[in-house]
């Protein structure tokens, strides 16, 4: 709603008919004053997710995802888009376990941040070989989405009404002890927020496993 605002994109995804088992968390800094929660729901299912579906298997679908400005409790969305019918683009592809995973990592500009990561599900059986992907049009793919993934999404009435990707630093409190642990939060200010624009994208083509898509 206001420059430099941030926003948190959640985006659920069914794995072989499993509702929402598969969940990616994306953060977007707002470039212009026009935009808001919803209108970033939409820029994101026509500029990213059909980049994201384009290599998985259509046993994947896109099928909710909520959004909100940390800076303003009046500004979130959601949106059930499950009868959408947005599916991973290669048909009747057996797909790997839905704990194996493509990795993108989205490379920190400072120190004072972490890189940030994107890890996705549904690969085909067919676009690797002893777990690394070998399949050019996948790789392909992935190459468009990390662009994108380090791009700027188009949501609002003018060409200028932007949103930019990125990495969000946590706020700790706490003094480290055992009776005060450290604890970390998303800020909800912006005098107290730190972010970064991933200077690149890295693409790992050897499949990793993660025990939980939902975090």
């Amino acid at each position: 709603m206001a420059v430099n605002d941030v926003f948190e994109l959640k985006v659920f995804q069914d794995y072989n008919a499993l509702p929402r088992e598969c969940l990616n968390v994306y953060f977007f800094i707002q470039t212009s004053i026009s935009g808001v929660a919803d209108t970033l729901i939409d820029a994101f299912l026509a500029d990213v997710d059909p980049l994201v579906r384009a290599w998985q298997g259509d046993g994947m679908k896109t099928s909710f995802l909520e959004c909100r400005n940390l800076f303003n409790v009046t500004d979130f969305a959601a949106r059930d888009v499950s009868a959408d019918n947005l599916i991973g683009g290669l048909t009747e592809a057996q797909m790997l376990p839905v704990h194996d995973v493509i990795t993108f990592r989205l490379i920190r500009t400072s120190r004072d941040i972490n890189n940030g990561y994107k890890r996705y599900s549904g690969i085909p059986e067919t676009a690797q070989e002893g777990g690394l992907i070998t399949n050019v049009d996948a790789i392909s793919a992935f190459e468009d989405l990390a662009i994108a993934l380090g791009g700027a999404i188009h949501a609002g009435t003018l060409d200028a009404d932007t949103f930019e990707q990125v990495i969000v630093k946590r706020v700790r409190s706490g003094e480290g002890t055992s009776e005060d642990p450290y604890t970390y939060r998303l800020p909800i200010t912006s005098d107290e927020a730190v972010t970064s624009n991933p200077a690149s994208i890295l693409v790992n083509l050897f499949i990793r496993h993660q025990n939980s898509r939902k975090n």
